[in-house]
Formats: structure tokens, C-alpha cells, sequence
């Protein structure tokens, strides 16, 4: 009897400590899950702000081939003065139009935006073409270009922005009893399913 109970304890003493070192374990794996975790967040946050970054840079240089071409018209001297004066004037208000990343949850922001860059951007350009030294200035037909590639590029980290955007999104929803702070999800600059 003594000897059956000798093993009884002896097998709930193994059984104890098998269940504390899964348990162990257990904790260990998901500390090191979140971890993981983290690390993915700062990696998405970090192509985020990298992706914000570039789609801006590439928006400036967008604005500044604007003017850089209205300044190459100038020197011309033989435009209107007038509609020269103008077309500057509406360059220098596009940048206070733009939205930042707290605006564009406003996605009409971002349309007025777009609109207003999308027109402006045009009539700049029509009025180059009508230069005469248009056609004898490759300075003037590489503004022109230029404009038009920053904005593609714009375009182009805007979907890159969205992508990261998205996928911090996903995590904050799939792991979001493990994370400490609920995160308020990140806007992105193509409309829901539901807006369209």
C-alpha cells in the first residue's frame, strides 16, 4: 500500500511538473510570438512612414516643376503677363489644400486635392505649350515630363501607403486582445468597399 502510494505521488509530482514546464513553454512561445508581433508592427510602421515620406517628396518636386516651368516661360519674355500671374498664384495654394495624415480621413480632401493639382497641373502645361519657345526648349519639355512622372509617382506610393496601411489594420484586428493599446485604424486613401 505504502509502495502504491509512494508511486501515486511520485506520478502526480512528474505529472505537476510536466504541467508547469508546458505551461513554461507555453508562455515562453507567445512571449516570443509577441515579440514577433511587435517586430512586424515597427516594420510595417516604419515602410509606412517611409511610403508617406516619398509619395510627399515626390508631390513637392511635382510642385516646384510647376513653377520651375512658369519661371522658364518667364524668361521668354513674350507671354501673358496676366494669366502667368494667375497660374502662380494657384501653384502656391495647392500646398495648403493638401491633406496630411490626419486629414485624409476626409477622403473629399483628398479629391479636392487631387482635382485642384489635376487642373492646375493641366492649364500650367497648355500654357507652355503655347510658348513660342516651347518647341526650342528642352528645359521647358522636361518640366513637362517631370510633372507628369512625379505625379505617377505620387500615385504609386499612395498604393504602397494603402498596402502598409491595410496590413497594420489586419494585425490590430486579428491580434488586437494581445496588443496593448486599441489602435484607431489608419485611413487609406482608396475608399472602403462599402463608399464605392
Amino acid at each position: 500500500m505504502q509502495i502504491h502510494l509512494k508511486i501515486s505521488l511520485l506520478s502526480l509530482t512528474i505529472a505537476f511538473l510536466l504541467l508547469i514546464s508546458c505551461d513554461r513553454k507555453k508562455q515562453e512561445k507567445s512571449r516570443i510570438h509577441d515579440d514577433s508581433l511587435a517586430a512586424t508592427l515597427r516594420v510595417l510602421h516604419d515602410s509606412l512612414d517611409h511610403s508617406w515620406a516619398v509619395m510627399i517628396a515626390h508631390d513637392d518636386e511635382k510642385l516646384g516643376a510647376m513653377k520651375r516651368l512658369l519661371m522658364e516661360i518667364s524668361y521668354t519674355g513674350s507671354y501673358d503677363k496676366a494669366r502667368h500671374a494667375e497660374l502662380m498664384a494657384l501653384v502656391d495654394q495647392l500646398k495648403q489644400l493638401r491633406y496630411d495624415r490626419t486629414t485624409m480621413e476626409n477622403s473629399s480632401l483628398i479629391d479636392e486635392y487631387d482635382s485642384a493639382t489635376n487642373d492646375v497641373s493641366r492649364m500650367v502645361i497648355e500654357f507652355a505649350y503655347l510658348s513660342p519657345a516651347y518647341e526650342q526648349s528642352d528645359l521647358m519639355k522636361e518640366l513637362v515630363n517631370d510633372i507628369t512622372y512625379k505625379n505617377s509617382m505620387v500615385l504609386l506610393y499612395r498604393v504602397y501607403y494603402d498596402k502598409f496601411a491595410e496590413e497594420i489594420n489586419d494585425l490590430h484586428v486579428e491580434y488586437r486582445e494581445r496588443l496593448d493599446s486599441v489602435a484607431k485604424p489608419l485611413p487609406l486613401f482608396k475608399l472602403p468597399p462599402e463608399a464605392i
